[in-house]
């Protein structure tokens, strides 16, 4: 692979990620929001990975409203702890 198609492959991704970014924005609180763009600042390749299980969860019906930074928090805890690869979240009251 030439130098031109690496760089072509990173910007092609980086909108990728920049468009699913854009849709996970419908779903945290400002504080929640926050955290995840914080955690992308420090190691971009965990915010990929909360990205990714994010939009599944978003998808698969999940997450319905907007998540709080306490509920984002819980989640982050859950992908740190997890050994399958699947989350089960529980209804909230």
């Amino acid at each position: 692979m030439n130098w031109e198609e690496n760089v072509k492959q990173q910007f092609e991704l980086a909108k990728q990620i920049q468009l699913l970014e854009n849709g996970l924005r419908n779903h945290l609180t400002k504080e929640a929001l926050t955290r995840y763009y914080n955690i992308k600042t420090v190691n971009k390749e965990k915010a990929i990975q909360i990205l990714a299980l994010m939009m599944q969860l978003i998808q698969s019906g999940q997450i319905k409203e907007p998540l709080t930074d306490a509920r984002f928090k819980e989640i982050l805890l859950l992908l740190e702890q997890r050994k399958s690869p699947t989350i089960h979240l529980k209804k909230l009251a």
